[in-house]
């Protein structure tokens, strides 16, 4: 049926659409109802706020803005402060309110605001309370879903649905729009299904279905089962949330006994909203399943490679693609007027695709924390928690983990369970955080409140603590410098009974004693972190050298006593810069590490190969040893590059360590040698960036306060050909690389790489004509892009001219082609290009690379410089390109000029004391341009 189902509602007449306290109303009413509201907006599209409540003059409001194309955003009664808050934030139009059965119209002004002319709703996302982010929903979207969710639950002009959610939840939306696509009627009702009266209503009313998020099917089972001999009732349909396979099979059997049919779906607010369903007839044997893609849909498996999981069993990040998906992300008021669709909605969600075809949720990405370094599924330790106490669910992060325990839970099984899970996950006891609570904190549309479960416990120490600050992780010995000369006592904060029981809980259960050290016990990096945090907690002040105590000396130290060792006695190993006289002592650990079969070395002179500081530049690179004071051997290593950035529009000097390399890697006596090395380097320059690809360095910054996320990296192959028969990745298996040779061999190479890019989701986006011109370095041309773009961003290196010249000199590593780009003669933006054949690559073989390593556009010319920068590197005959950048608008502008997106590639994160200059990490991220030229240079392509 052609035309989007709220243009054809009058085609259904005086059939009942709606029944409101009793009322029917005819579709023929509501479109004049609906038509009214339109009118009184007029022709010019207005952005509209529409509080939206299970009423009938709500739902004609919302029908009005959809048919006069104005688009709406529905928020609850609930929700009127946030609303405001919003309202401040994007300047709607006009508010729309529901009082006494009429609708409010509140006009805040009547400015012609740029809106997309497909944008017709905005939403809402889960969990996004404190967040101005709206998911941007098109006709198409809305009309596509409404069409799947008719066709695969067999609606028809019979069918009544009771309203049981709430109208402006993506959700409830969809029961409104799926009914009224087919001619069907709504039962309106605010009412909980745990009310007698909805059920009264329900029998009444005639009506054929309700709908539950997993809380309403708990609440059911608690009432009885009388309900489900409604008459009428010929299906349920659950989704919002995973409802346990137990629930599924109860309910898919009460159903299958009573008469009416059971529904378990999936969706995302993104996906306007339903993407998957289980057939009826598969709930008994597949509780655990999703089931399979609504039609129109597709579903696919990612691995954390970004590539397609095809075999049944194996795990992968679930992804849809279907005319549903959102026009992406709304931020501020100008995204209202862009479509940003992603060609794959990325669900966040780990599943798994079983024989039958059905998908399986085991888990979530932003579920996944890693207390420790041990990587734990919060989904699956929820289940294991709900087979000792049903209901418990669990919230956390890397420093604690929080379960809450509703009743009937008992306090012998609360008392109990940190250790069990301590025991089970082999971790230390107090990481788990066990609490009792009359019931489980919901949100508003029924899910899990997580971070109020999270808020149930305080955050473990090494949260929200920094480097550099007056509550640094490494530097709060001036605020107790008064405990360490025995002037007061400060109890530990986190409740430690002794030295020996940090020891214990950080350092695996080795045996300890009154002789032990850290550095005996062969303690590594990471629980060099956590360890230092303890004992400062404990101590009150940490000697620098604390890791080669005993535990009798540090308890001595906090007892007043004097230890065996003065407290500023001299540590064994002494970080100082690189000097001539240490280099044969850099060369005998290189070789060191050779011999131990570790790939890490250490620069072997004195002056930095790129950057070294002289007169007159304001970016350099100082290297650093860590030298043994018995025997002058070198341990270990790290560089310190600092560069001054604009941060929220001051020039800043921000430092980044590279490295550091530790000895530690062949030899367990200098485990901790890394954390030190880091800890040097902070002290040397509280404000820092982390960007690497170091997995094992993040962790270590992560368990330091250091708050990171992962960023991709992008790539285009330009010669399919030369990929297959030369990349280092496909040679590595000779099955792979014998079906690689084939496809070359056949031509099909090139086919298939075009299909590739496709089923990944790469599209060209048309560019304005552009010149661009190779130039031999970077001249006063590039000032003008730099005063252009430097507003652009809350966090970026100083860009200018001279700023570039030092960074990516003529003739010098990291050998950067400056290449300008201009449109109608005017400058719009520049790139840093690398034109390099490789040799042995552990990735790309012997293939000829190119890469942008930096660059930079005036606000709105991202696109062309991408596309320019692209095709100058295809121009000079590259086999493959690549990038790695930070900012939102960069990743879109290479997308859109036909690169690949693999994902959670390399780590962007900031030191505590950098992420409270901005206003907090989350404030900066969001903000930060980085590219492969910040950091430690452009040495991965």
């Amino acid at each position: 049926m052609s035309g989007s189902f709220y243009e054809r509602l009058e085609t259904y007449a005086d059939a009942v659409a709606l029944i409101d306290g009793g009322v029917e109303i005819s579709y023929a009413s509501l479109t004049r109802s609906a038509q009214q509201v339109s009118d009184q907006l007029g022709r010019d599209r207005q952005l509209v706020f529409l509080e939206a409540r299970n009423d009938s003059a709500s739902i004609a409001a919302y029908l009005g803005c959809l048919r006069g194309g104005h688009p709406v955003y529905l928020f609850g009664s609930q929700d009127a402060e946030r609303a405001e808050g919003l309202a401040e934030h994007y300047r709607p139009n006009v508010i729309l309110r529901v009082r006494e059965d009429a609708v409010e119209t509140e006009w805040r002004h009547r400015q012609t605001l740029a809106l997309h002319p497909d944008l017709r709703v905005l939403l809402s996302t889960s969990g996004s309370t404190g967040s101005p982010k709206f998911v941007k929903l098109s006709e198409r979207n809305i009309h596509s879903n409404t069409e799947s969710i008719a066709e695969y639950l067999e609606l028809t002009a019979r069918d009544r649905a009771a309203t049981s959610l709430s109208f402006n939840y993506s959700y409830g939306m969809s029961v409104v729009n799926s009914h009224l696509a087919v001619g069907a009627s709504l039962l309106l009702t605010e009412r909980s299904v745990s009310e007698h009266a909805f059920w009264d209503e329900f029998t009444a009313g005639g009506a054929t279905s309700f709908a539950g998020v997993p809380y309403t099917f708990e609440l059911l089972r608690r009432g009885g089962e009388a309900w489900a001999r409604s008459p009428s009732l010929r299906y349920i349909t659950q989704a919002g949330g995973r409802l346990s396979p137990e629930h599924v099979r109860h309910f898919a059997a009460l159903g299958a006994s009573s008469g009416w049919r059971f529904y378990v779906m999936y969706g995302q607010t993104e996906a306007a909203p339903r993407i998957a369903y289980l057939p009826p007839e598969y709930a008994d044997a597949y509780p655990d399943c999703i089931g399979v893609a609504i039609p129109g849909g597709e579903l696919s498996l990612l691995d954390p490679s970004g590539h397609p999981v095809l075999d049944a069993g194996p795990e992968g990040e679930l992804a849809y693609r279907g005319p549903n998906v959102m026009m992406g992300y709304a931020l501020a008021t100008a995204d209202l007027a862009t479509d940003e669709t992603p060609p794959l909605l990325l669900t966040g969600d780990i599943a798994r695709r079983n024989e039958q075809g059905l998908y399986q949720i085991v888990g979530r990405t932003s579920r996944i924390v890693k207390p420790f370094g041990v990587r734990i599924n919060l989904d699956e330790l929820q289940e294991q928690v709900r087979a000792l106490v049903p209901g418990a669910v669990c919230a956390g992060d890397d420093g604690r983990i929080v379960i809450a325990c509703p009743p009937p839970a008992s306090d012998a099984e609360i008392a109990e369970l940190p250790s069990r899970l301590a025991v089970a996950y082999n971790l230390p006891v107090f990481l788990f955080h066990v609490r009792a609570v009359t019931e489980v904190p919901l949100l508003g549309n029924g899910k899990t409140d997580i971070q109020a479960v999270l808020a149930l416990a305080p955050a473990a120490p090494a949260q929200g603590t920094g480097v550099g600050g007056d509550a640094g992780l490494f530097s709060r010995l001036a605020r107790r410098a008064a405990v360490a000369l025995g002037l007061s006592r400060e109890e530990s904060p986190a409740g430690w009974g002794s030295v020996g029981a940090i020891f214990e809980a950080f350092l695996e259960g080795r045996p300890i004693d009154d002789d032990s050290s850290f550095e005996a016990l062969a303690g590594d990096s990471l629980s060099y972190v956590q360890t230092h945090l303890a004992l400062e907690d404990y101590l009150g002040v940490v000697p620098d050298d604390w890791d080669q105590w005993s535990v009798a000396d540090l308890e001595r130290l906090r007892a007043g006593e004097a230890p065996r060792r003065d407290l500023a006695g001299r540590a064994k190993l002494k970080i100082q810069p690189t000097e001539a006289s240490l280099l044969p002592s850099v060369r005998a650990f290189n070789a060191r590490m050779e011999a131990g079969g570790s790939p890490w070395r250490f620069y072997d002179t004195e002056v930095p190969d790129w950057l070294a500081a002289q007169d007159g530049t304001a970016t350099w690179r100082d290297y650093f040893l860590a030298v043994d004071g018995e025997d002058g051997a070198v341990r270990g290593g790290f560089i310190l590059k600092q560069q001054p950035f604009l941060l929220d529009g001051d020039i800043t000097l921000v430092g980044n360590t590279q490295g550091p390399v530790s000895e530690g890697i062949v030899d367990q006596r200098f485990g901790a040698l890394g954390g030190v090395l880091l800890k040097e380097a902070l002290a040397r320059q509280p404000l820092q960036i982390g960007w690497g690809s170091s997995k094992r360095k993040a962790e270590v910054l992560a368990q330091a306060g250091w708050p990171s996320r992962q960023v991709p990296i992008l790539l285009q192959i330009v010669n399919a050909n030369a990929f297959l028969r030369r990349s280092g990745l496909l040679r590595r298996n000779a099955a792979i690389a014998r079906g690689a040779d084939l496809l070359a061999a056949s031509g099909l190479g090139s086919f298939g790489n075009s299909l590739l890019q496709r089923l990944i989701g790469v599209s060209i986006s048309a560019t304005p004509r552009f010149l661009m011109t190779e130039e031999a370095e970077f001249g006063r041309w590039a000032d003008s892009v730099w005063e252009g773009a430097r507003g652009s961003y809350g966090l970026v290196a100083v860009r200018d001219a001279e700023a570039l010249r030092t960074v990516m000199p003529a003739g010098q590593w990291p050998d950067a082609i400056p290449l300008k780009v201009e449109v109608e003669g005017a400058v719009v933006g520049w790139a840093a290009l690398r034109d390099r054949t490789l040799s042995g690559d552990a990735f790309f073989g012997d293939l000829r690379v190119g890469s942008v390593i930096d660059i930079l556009a005036l606000p709105g010319h991202e696109r062309t410089v991408a596309a320019a920068a692209a095709q100058r590197l295809r121009e000079r005959g590259v086999d493959v390109i690549g990038t790695i950048v930070a900012h939102g608008s960069w990743i879109r502008a290479f997308r859109q000029a036909g690169f690949a997106v693999l994902h959670g590639r390399r780590n962007v994160s900031f030191s505590p004391a950098l992420s409270r200059e901005a206003g907090g990490f989350d404030a900066l991220v969001q903000r930060a341009h980085l590219t492969l030229i910040d950091g430690d240079g452009p040495r991965i392509f």
